[in-house]
C-alpha cells in the first residue's frame, strides 16, 4: 500500500496536468498506458510484496538463530555440539537465501515488465506526438512537454522493490558468522585416549583466576569409579572451578587432574566432551523444542525423552511441557525451574562415564528437588557423579559429602 499508492497518486497528477495543458487524445494515451501498466506490473508487484515479506521473516529467523547460538556458546562448547549449532545457522541461512532469491526473481520480472512498458510507451508517445505535430494539432512546445511527461512517468516507479536493496549485503555478511562458532569435532571414536577405569585423582592442585588469590590451594581429592559425591561450601570457595577442572575446561597452575592414572590434559577435547558430561549452572537452553534442546543433534529415542521429562515432572503442572514444546529465546516461554529440568534431562540421557552437576536443584521446590536427587542416583547407578550444591536435602542421596 505505501509503495503503490504514491506511484498511483503521481500518475493521477500527471494525467491531470496533461488534461489541463495538452489534448484529450494524449491524455487518453496516458490513461491507456496506466491501465496496461498496472495490469501487467501490479500483479508482479503483489508477488514481490509477498516474497519480500517472506525474505524479511527469514532474515528475522536467521538473526534469532544466530543470536541464540552466540548467546549459548558456552553450552555448545561444553556439550561438544558445534556441528549441530552450525547446522542450525546453516539451515536458517539456507531459508534466508531461498527467500531472498525468490524476492529478487520477482523484482527482476517487475523490472523487465517495467522496462518493456516504458520503452513501448515512450516510442508510442514520440510517434503519436509526431503525428499530432505534423497534423498541426499540437505545437512543437507541446511535443516537448509530452516527452517530458512521458519521462516523468518513469520516476515514481523506481520506488518499487527498494526494500530489498540491502539484502545482498546482508547475505554476504552472514557468510562470516561460521568463523565465530567453535569448529565442529572430527569424527569421534568413542574411547580414544580415555582410560578403561575412571577413578578421579586431584593431586595438590592450586588454581587462581588471573593472578588473584587461589580459589583452590594445594587441594587433593580422590573419587572412585561409580562413586556419588556432593561438593558443598560457601560461595567463592572454588566449587564450580573444581567442576571445570574435572572437565578439563581450565588447567591448574600447580598440580594435576588424572582419570585412571591418565593426565586429563592428554585426553582429546572432543573425547572429554563425549565422556565427561557437565550440566552447567544457569540452565542454558536454545530457542528450539524441548526434544531438540535435550538431544542437541544426537540420536536420542523420543520415547526416552518423553519418559525422562515425565520422570522430572515436566509434563504436568500449570505449564506442562511436551517434547515438541518450543522454549523461546533463552527459554523465555518457560520457567527457570523448567529450564533447569530440561538441562538435567539432557545430561541424564547422555551416554557418558562421569557426570558433573552444578547446583542441579537451585531453581526447584522441595518436591522436584527430591525427585531429581532420586533420579540422579538411579539413572547413574554405575556411573561417577559429582554434584556441587548448597541443598542439604541432596546429601543423604550420595556416598560422600566434601566441604570446601
Amino acid at each position: 500500500f505505501f509503495v503503490i499508492m504514491p506511484v498511483l497518486m503521481e500518475f493521477i497528477f500527471i494525467i491531470v496536468l496533461v488534461f489541463v495543458f495538452l489534448t484529450s487524445s494524449i491524455a487518453f494515451l496516458f490513461l491507456l498506458f496506466c491501465g496496461l501498466y498496472f495490469i501487467l506490473v501490479y500483479r508482479t508487484a503483489e508477488g514481490l510484496t509477498i516474497r519480500t515479506d517472506r525474505a524479511v521473516r527469514a532474515a528475522t529467523d536467521l538473526y534469532a538463530v544466530v543470536s541464540d547460538v552466540m548467546h549459548q556458546k558456552r553450552l555448545i562448547k561444553t556439550e561438544g555440539v558445534a556441528a549441530f549449532a552450525g547446522g542450525l545457522v546453516e539451515a536458517a541461512m539456507g531459508r534466508f537465501t531461498k527467500a531472498t532469491l525468490g524476492a529478487w526473481s520477482y523484482r527482476s520480472k517487475l523490472g523487465l515488465r517495467h522496462a518493456i512498458m516504458i520503452l513501448a510507451f515512450t516510442l508510442s508517445t514520440i510517434s503519436f506526438g509526431s503525428c499530432l505535430l505534423d497534423a498541426g494539432v499540437i505545437s512543437a512546445g507541446d511535443h516537448v512537454m509530452l516527452l517530458l511527461y512521458a519521462m516523468a512517468t518513469t520516476r515514481p516507479l523506481d520506488t518499487l522493490g527498494r526494500s530489498l536493496r540491502d539484502t545482498t549485503r546482508v547475505a554476504a555478511a552472514l557468510g562470516a558468522l561460521q568463523d565465530h562458532l567453535p569448529a565442529g569435532p572430527a569424527a569421534r571414536r568413542r574411547g580414544d585416549g580415555f582410560p578403561p577405569r575412571c577413578d578421579i585423582e586431584i593431586c595438590h592442585v592450586t588454581f587462581c583466576h588471573d593472578g588473584e588469590a587461589p580459589v583452590l590451594n594445594d587441594f587433593s581429592m580422590t573419587i572412585a569409579q561409580g562413586e556419588k559425591v556432593c561438593i558443598t561450601g560457601a560461595s567463592g570457595q572454588g566449587k564450580t572451578t573444581l567442576l571445570r577442572l574435572l572437565r578439563g575446561a581450565v588447567r591448574p597452575q600447580v598440580g594435576a587432574v588424572r582419570l585412571g592414572g591418565v593426565d586429563l590434559d592428554s585426553i582429546d577435547e572432543a573425547v572429554r566432551a563425549e565422556r565427561i558430561v557437565h550440566c552447567l549452572q544457569g540452565a542454558p537452553v536454545l530457542d528450539l523444542s524441548a526434544y531438540e534442546n535435550i538431544a542437541l543433534g544426537r540420536a536420542v529415542d523420543p520415547a526416552e525423552v518423553a519418559a525422562m521429562m515425565s520422570a522430572l515432572g515436566l509434563d504436568h503442572g500449570s505449564n506442562p511441557l511436551g517434547p515438541a514444546t518450543r522454549l523461546g529465546p533463552e527459554g523465555s516461554r518457560i520457567s527457570l525451574g523448567q529450564k533447569q529440568r530440561i538441562c538435567l534431562a539432557r545430561a541424564m540421557l547422555r551416554p557418558g562415564d562421569i557426570f558433573l552437576y552444578d547446583e542441579p536443584t537451585s531453581a526447584l521446590d522441595d518436591e522436584n528437588a527430591g525427585r531429581v536427587a532420586a533420579l540422579l542416583r538411579d539413572v547413574h547407578a554405575t556411573k561417577t557423579v559429582v554434584v556441587v550444591t548448597h541443598d542439604p536435602g541432596l546429601f543423604g542421596h550420595f556416598d560422600r559429602v566434601i566441604g570446601l
